[in-house]
């Protein structure tokens, strides 16, 4: 059960909290389709203390807990908003603060926070908190706001324990099968999205006591408020964050809460018993969990979350109230108290600890991978670390074993002679040629990325295979996720490995923007009168927004306008990524993933052969770059130019993907593993920004962090979209892009996406680095993202 508070906002939000009656009638909470809906107003200008909203404290109190809350809904990023799902004890900050899900403003990431008094480190910060000071010790983990809602959300799981706290997220469909049923075993769920684990620096029994469930949608205060100036996407839109606030309720039309369910498990001892939900709830006597049986034939046996297995009983699958009204199904189980008489033995933590390899950062540790020295295909523990067992999923894991590209081409340049599907021919062969154990008969199916098709023939995937000497059993697929494709491409042979259809799967992309056909739409009717229009099928089918009919270009300049991204910092930037990719050519760091390609002379004469990168080899001057006119804005507010965009590019990539029993089987050396994925999409116009969706899902179907991250490739379709997506995601440029981008090196459409998995394995080669991660925009609205272990 739950109380509505109506106290003012402790963090001194622009906000006004209602009561249950003012929350019913003004359609603030619901409980329609079985789901409870908290919203906060987005119809009235706010009055008074500020925008209408609801808040939610659970009467019951909790020493030791898992909390399990299915989402199908949080509130949406907006200018200004607060959402949080948290716990807190009394005296605060004396018995601590569990923020579970918490963040502020176009936030795309999730921060879990501990806030204690001071004396309690963990995660490697001071978690003390008080009037001076409120960061607490923070960990980012999981997707925020609208990374988190696409598919219908996820699941959020907090245990908390002697040992320490942890959660976990899932993405819908991804969840445990057991955290929803009667008897979750968090065990079995893999390393957790972000880990505070006690001991001496935190005694965490001392300073977690007594905590309450809670549920806000609060505005501004202490944290929105006060990062107002510091977002100049949001302070652009008014002077302060309770003007915004105050005159924008349109702004709030996702700033709902929608819960499927809310389970909580405690075992803390205590004897108090479980109030009778049939009736009016009454709030807890004591703190403490609620575990009294009900009628259950027999308690399950399950592991405990301390100690030797105890049991768990369920109070009935009931309908039970999180406040009085219509029931809703939120299900509330108790766990049994373990035997008091037996010490905790926290052999689980212990166990998860030791596979991860570092013992500081626990488990958002670099995953499993930092202090072996095992070679791969050995049976031991650390072995098995060092092959990847970490990670949230329980899915058999994929490996890399060959990544090539062809150089990239410009625009009607070395490469023009070439058709998409030679280049992805001519990819396939130099990847199978990089490891002499494989045959082209090993390679069972391709997934192959291509957006500009016309005049190519039937499936150019399956051309490309046939071409390379593939036999005529290859199962080929042809991906069109415009700029995304060849990401698509291997999340797609991934997932047909770990499902057992096939063993080793080739995956990439092709694309020669030269030899894209114009079109005569009107030819097949016949013409009969006037001038016929030729429609060229590059600007048509690669670059238009099919939706308003807008060159892309324009929405590059809208995410300019959103994000206040001048044009002085992209014209910066681009030199700076043209000046990387200029260091890494000149320096051969490229050179090891490019498969050179022999372009045939004219007339007889001797071939040539295309080795490196053509427009980084290509003098930058900077002023001509900062003098350039706008492309597609000419009436002087326009940002966005020709060389601070990608240009337009031909060439191709391949990857070999292989399943760990073909892997050994063939002994095969992996250059790579597959950690975790993640798609997103919004608004068509804004697909510049949505990486900022989809880099947040793939860390957390990795089972990882951003700060466990060495490298990250975002794909540069225009400066202004790199920039947008480092501010969104709080990363430094020094981790993005090290060997330049799209920018400086071009963007064959259908390649780009598997063209910066491949730089990105040689990004992490050269610099040592364990674990990287890519996201690449695409038309429509979309994004795809890849993490990936490097095994070099």
């Amino acid at each position: 059960m739950f109380n509505f508070d109506t106290m003012d906002d402790p963090t001194r939000g622009y906000v006004n909290y209602v009561d249950q009656s003012t929350a019913q009638s003004s359609g603030l909470i619901d409980t329609n389709g079985g789901a409870v809906t908290l919203r906060a107003d987005s119809t009235n200008v706010a009055s008074g203390r500020g925008r209408d909203s609801v808040r939610l404290t659970s009467k019951a109190s909790y020493n030791h807990a898992l909390v399990v809350l299915d989402l199908a809904h949080m509130p949406g990023n907006a200018c200004g908003i607060w959402p949080a799902f948290w716990t807190t004890g009394p005296n605060w900050p004396s018995s601590g603060e569990i923020d579970i899900i918490e963040g502020v403003n176009m936030q795309s990431m999730n921060q879990v926070t501990m806030h204690t008094d001071p004396g309690c480190s963990l995660a490697g910060s001071p978690c003390g908190s008080g009037p001076e000071s409120n960061e607490g010790c923070p960990v980012k983990g999981g997707p925020f706001g609208d990374g988190f809602n696409p598919g219908d959300g996820g699941v959020y799981a907090m245990e908390w324990t002697s040992s320490g706290i942890f959660v976990w997220f899932f993405d819908r469909g991804q969840e445990p099968s057991d955290i929803l049923g009667d008897s979750p075993n968090p065990e079995g769920w893999g390393d957790p999205t972000a880990s505070f684990e006690g001991g001496e620096s935190c005694d965490i029994d001392r300073h977690f006591k007594e905590q309450q469930i809670v549920f806000t949608t609060t505005f501004c205060g202490d944290w929105a408020g006060n990062k107002w100036s510091e977002d100049s996407a949001c302070s652009s839109k008014a002077s302060t964050c309770e003007e915004y606030v105050q005159k924008n309720p349109e702004a709030f039309a996702e700033a709902f809460w929608k819960i499927n369910a809310l389970k909580v498990y405690s075992s803390d001892g205590s004897t108090s018993s479980l109030p009778d939900l049939s009736q009016q709830p009454q709030a807890a006597e004591e703190p403490g969990p609620v575990n009294q049986p009900t009628s259950v034939d027999e308690p399950v046996a399950t592991p405990s979350m301390e100690g030797p297995p105890s049991t768990i009983t369920p109070v009935e699958p009931v309908i039970t109230q999180m406040f009085e009204g219509p029931p809703v199904t939120v299900t509330i189980l108790a766990r049994s108290p373990p035997n008091p008489g037996i010490a905790e033995a926290p052999m689980v933590r212990e166990k998860r600890k030791a596979v991860s390899g570092d013992h500081k950062t626990g488990y958002l540790a670099s995953p499993g991978v930092k202090d072996h020295e095992h070679a791969p295909g050995s049976d031991s523990e650390a072995t098995a670390a060092a092959m990847g067992s970490t990670g949230t999923s329980s899915l058999p894991s994929v490996y890399i074993v060959s990544a090539v590209r062809t150089p990239i081409g410009q625009f009607q340049g070395a490469l023009a002679s070439q058709t998409a599907i030679q280049l992805g021919s001519h990819t396939i062969k130099s990847a199978l040629e990089r490891v002499p154990s494989l045959k082209p008969e090993h390679v069972e199916e391709i997934f192959y990325g291509n957006v500009l098709s016309g005049n190519l023939g039937q499936n150019p995937a399956r051309q490309c295979a046939i071409n390379a000497g593939l036999p005529d059993s290859t199962v080929c697929t042809t991906v069109n996720k415009v700029c995304a494709s060849g990401t698509k491409s291997i999340i797609l042979a991934a997932q047909t490995i770990m499902t057992g259809t096939a063993s080793c799967v080739l995956a990439g992309g092709t694309e020669s923007m030269s030899n894209v056909p114009h079109y005569l739409p009107t030819l097949r009717k016949g013409s009969k009168y006037g001038n016929d229009t030729l429609v060229d099928g590059l600007l048509k089918d690669g670059l238009t927004d099919a939706y308003s009919s807008q060159h892309m270009g324009l929405q590059a300049e809208e995410c300019s306008k959103d994000h206040d991204i001048p044009r002085s910092d992209q014209d910066s930037y681009a030199i700076r990524s043209i000046q990387k990719a200029q260091h890494a050519t000149q320096s051969g760091l490229f050179a090891p993933e490019i498969c050179p390609v022999e372009i045939a002379g004219p007339r007889g004469k001797p071939p040539t052969t295309v080795d490196k990168d053509e427009k980084p080899g290509m003098p930058l001057n900077e002023d001509k770059l900062r003098g350039m006119k706008p492309a597609f804005i000419t009436d002087g507010s326009g940002t966005v130019t020709a060389p601070n965009a990608s240009p337009l590019s031909d060439g191709a990539a391949a990857l070999i993907l292989v399943s760990e029993s073909f892997m050994k089987a063939h002994d095969l050396k992996p250059i790579g593993r597959i950690m975790g994925w993640g798609d997103a999409a919004q608004k068509p116009s804004k697909f510049t920004t949505a990486p900022a969706l989809a880099i947040p899902k793939a860390l957390s179907h990795a089972g990882i962090s951003a700060k466990d991250v060495d490298a990250f490739e975002i794909n540069e379709a225009f400066s202004v979209v790199a920039l947008a997506n480092l501010r969104l995601l709080g990363l430094g440029e020094e981790k993005v892009n090290q060997h330049g981008g799209a920018v400086a090196l071009g963007h064959p459409l259908g390649c780009s996406g598997a063209r910066i998995v491949v730089s990105l394995l040689g990004v992490l080669r050269e610099n040592k680095g364990k674990v990287g991660c890519v996201g690449i925009c695409n038309g429509g609205g979309g994004a795809s993202a890849l993490v990936v272990e490097n095994l070099q």
